[in-house]
């Protein structure tokens, strides 16, 4: 095999996508504080023996179905809201999408427009209010610990994370929405609606999207370390230069998509299906690979180095300058149309064998 693996001539180009629209800063209304009631001074935290405070859920009141005030804040992070001006103008946009019969071009109510966390985290409120709760208004609940009942059948841990991983954000439409270089670290979104929507350099670590709909997204030079997108949808996405490592993307549907130049070390995609993906100059390096598909996939000049690779499926595959030195290749599976020029191994040339199927590679 030659010592150097010839680039792909086709190389392709990354589609200009619009960027959110500038953002100008909004005056806050600071409101005066109102005296304690006994309620509230009930509800405040009480110091426990180690002298830490500990928060106290709100007393029960006689037929109390009625949830606490809600006391989340103004602001831009994931966990606040937007100002009531920018509800209104949200609530708007979904309320015309609704009406319309005719969407024209549009992937969904905010397509182009330029969204912050607290305004994904106020629509997502919204979202579980209306398919949870039956239409109780977002200012009406408090996501704070153990203070908002479980929706039936739902199960609620102590925290607020644990809420919002139990919530299944389907109907959550953010098709085509633009999120251009905004911090979204932390953000769980289940399910989402995603298609097609502008995430370029978006901030992204940690964030839960399993489930989501990602289809066609640019996630450009996104940042998604440590992020789980578990059984995503992800076909056609533009994950070129993106940052994944340590994400979880096992099972999910990457086929089409672009991760030329991606960082994917100890990266865990278990199961994907990569058909027709493109990782040139990828790095794997300690990614998980097991049973992943990868028919048709260009894997030009790719480090895998220390991945595992059992039974991943390689048929007709560019591994043309591959570095596979101390990958775990134990039953993957190659054809005759699979290209191995340049590649770089810690074994021998005799350990590449025939059989009925095809080629194995083992160690």
């Amino acid at each position: 095999m030659p010592d150097d693996a010839q680039q792909p001539a086709d190389t392709p180009k990354r589609p200009r996508t619009a960027r959110s629209p500038r953002r100008t800063s909004r005056k806050q209304t600071v409101d005066e504080t109102p005296p304690a009631t006994p309620e509230q001074e009930a509800a405040s935290p009480v110091p426990n023996k180690a002298g830490s405070t500990t928060p106290q859920p709100p007393p029960a009141t006689e037929g109390s179905a009625q949830l606490a005030p809600n006391e989340t804040s103004i602001g831009e992070r994931w966990g606040e809201f937007p100002p009531e001006e920018r509800q209104a103008e949200l609530r708007k946009r979904m309320e015309a999408w609704e009406q319309e019969t005719d969407h024209g071009d549009r992937l969904g109510p905010f397509d182009g427009v330029g969204l912050n966390a607290a305004e994904v985290f106020w629509l997502a409120t919204l979202v579980v209010t209306t398919h949870y709760y039956g239409g109780v208004a977002p200012g009406d609940l408090r996501f704070r610990y153990n203070e908002l009942p479980p929706p039936s059948g739902l199960p609620v841990g102590p925290d607020t994370r644990t809420f919002w991983l139990s919530l299944n954000l389907s109907n959550l439409h953010l098709e085509g929405a633009s999120f251009y270089g905004v911090n979204l670290e932390g953000v769980q979104l289940t399910g989402a609606q995603l298609q097609g929507a502008h995430l370029s350099r978006a901030r992204l670590s940690g964030a839960h999207l399993t489930k989501a709909q990602l289809q066609e997204a640019d996630l450009y030079y996104g940042q998604l370390q440590d992020a789980v997108v578990g059984n995503a949808c992800l076909t056609g996405a533009w994950l070129e230069d993106a940052l994944l490592t340590g994400a979880i993307l096992s099972g999910s549907d990457l086929q089409g998509a672009n991760l030329m130049g991606a960082k994917l070390q100890h990266a865990w995609l278990s199961g994907a299906k990569m058909q027709a993906a493109r990782l040139n100059m990828a790095h794997l390096e300690d990614a998980d690979l097991t049973d992943a598909q990868l028919y048709s996939a260009s894997l030009w000049s790719v480090n895998l180095q220390e991945a595992k690779l059992v039974r991943a499926q390689l048929q007709e595959a560019d591994l043309s300058g591959t570095r596979l030195q101390g990958a775990d290749l134990r039953k993957a599976r190659m054809d005759r149309n699979t290209r191995l020029d340049g590649i770089k191994l810690d074994t021998k040339p005799d350990l590449l064998t025939s059989t009925g199927m095809g080629f194995s590679l083992s160690r």
